[in-house]
């Protein structure tokens, strides 16, 4: 799949996220549902950033954002799932920001997952999803070419694999919105979604 096609099909994904998340409410009113629920919706909010800065060949500040939105998506599942009382009182004061280790093994223990996909994700993209959003060597060797400094230089590929990881992680966070929100039906044909997402070659 090409880099546009790619953009295309996240583009209509955020289409139908903002007509069918707009005026969503979650069912539960704690502030652990409720700081969840914010940091899942930030997760569309980067999604379209990508979409945007790709269209606009500005690959560099769009591989930034991967790390964020990665996170956001973390973050608002430990509130929701895993953190203590004591953590969720500390996030609200903004002096909680746990280590990433510690956060995927705690979502993972609690979605059972023995395969490790997150820490999987983490081991193998994390150092990379780093250096994009600090601007370091990533960054900096996709700017230099023919001897001239500048430009975006990310290959075709590459820009579609971002286009698609942004894609599949906000109709994720999608699908965690629909289940706080009673909204079964829209759940699943979010994961249908998922899995109808073509495939990076």
């Amino acid at each position: 799949m090409s880099a546009e096609s790619a953009i295309v099909a996240s583009l209509a994904t955020e289409e139908w996220l903002a007509a069918t998340i707009h005026g969503l409410k979650c069912r539960r009113v704690d502030d652990r549902a409720r700081l969840a629920m914010a940091l899942f919706d930030l997760v569309h909010e980067y999604q379209s950033s990508i979409n945007t800065l790709l269209q606009t060949n500005r690959s560099g500040a769009a591989f930034a954002l991967v790390r964020p939105l990665w996170e956001s998506f973390l973050r608002a599942y430990w509130l929701l799932h895993c953190a203590t009382e004591e953590e969720v009182e500390r996030f609200k004061q903004d002096q909680f920001n746990p280590r990433i280790a510690p956060l995927v093994e705690a979502v993972e223990a609690h979605i059972d997952d023995d395969g490790g996909v997150l820490t999987g994700i983490k081991e193998r993209y994390y150092g990379a999803m780093s250096s994009y959003t600090h601007g370091a060597f990533m960054q900096a060797v996709r700017r230099i070419g023919d001897g001239e400094i500048g430009g975006d230089r990310f290959t075709d590929q590459e820009r579609a694999e971002v286009a698609t990881v942004a894609h599949a992680w906000a109709l994720v966070a999608a699908w965690a919105m629909f289940l706080l929100a009673g909204r079964d039906d829209l759940a699943a044909e979010t994961l249908d979604r998922v899995v109808a997402i073509p495939a990076v070659e």
